[in-house]
């Protein structure tokens, strides 16, 4: 249910995005954007199922299961920088002790696993 829920999400943003960039190459002539397909949607749509579906059922599985780790490192971060603005020697002295690098390196990973991962 979950990854239904995911994969419509993931699915509804790359046809915004397809949309969105079918609409910004549209040609000018005579400085006039030309008229292009009234069902831009539903071309989106047809073209995510002819070309892209297994890329954004990957995508979507990926951004769910990685969707946990992601939580647990905000909620991490942000208790660092909270013990780090209120200069708590005892939790800064906790929050960078537990796993300060590694969590940093492995949430700037994760962060470009996605909505914005379809956008690249």
């Amino acid at each position: 249910v979950l990854w239904m829920e995911e994969l419509c999400r993931s699915m509804s943003q790359y046809v915004l995005a397809w949309v969105t960039e079918r609409w910004y190459f549209t040609p000018y002539v005579n400085d006039v954007k030309l008229e292009w397909s009234r069902n831009a949607v539903c071309r989106g749509y047809a073209h995510l199922f002819r070309k892209h579906f297994g890329t954004v059922a990957l995508g979507s599985l990926a951004i769910l299961l990685l969707r946990p780790f992601r939580l647990i490192l905000k909620v991490y971060s942000s208790f660092a920088e909270h013990a780090y603005a209120t200069r708590q020697p005892v939790l800064f002295c906790i929050a960078t002790s537990i796993c300060c690098f590694p969590c940093a390196k492995l949430s700037a990973k994760l962060d470009h696993v996605s909505k914005n991962a379809y956008l690249g």
